[in-house]
């Protein structure tokens, strides 16, 4: 069971829920961020036989307040994250390292010495 109670300081209204978990997790060791206008939350889990959950919630049901973030999101297919031990998904990061080597200290990536391609050549103009 995950409790959470916070407080609106603009007009001190209280929020207040408890979500039922799939299984338990591992308070210790697991953490949360206050964003602002969202607060993240990242659970531990105490049984390790099983990679994944089927559900966060022991019903299956998605709650409206709860909004999953994308970038974050990991599956049974996503192997390679794990054995590299970074996040296969980090565009920003990817980007950042395309442009780096080329010294300019914006951080863009240079597209300049790709090749062309060949059936480039043979597009009409715009009109």
């Amino acid at each position: 069971m995950l409790y959470f109670k916070g407080v609106n300081v603009r007009d001190n209204k209280v929020y207040e829920v408890s979500i039922p978990l799939h299984s338990d997790v591992i308070p210790e060791k697991s953490n949360f961020v206050n964003k602002g206008r969202c607060i993240e939350i990242v659970l531990q889990k105490e049984n390790t036989s099983s990679r994944f959950w089927p559900s966060l919630l022991c019903d299956g049901k998605k709650p409206h307040y709860l909004k999953i973030d994308f970038n974050k999101w990991r599956d049974e297919d996503d192997e390679e994250v794990e054995e590299s031990g970074g996040d296969a998904l980090d565009l920003s990061s990817m980007l950042q390292a395309m442009g780096s080597n080329k010294g300019s200290g914006d951080k863009k990536p240079s597209f300049d010495d790709l090749e062309s391609d060949s059936n480039d050549e043979n597009l009409p103009d715009l009109e």
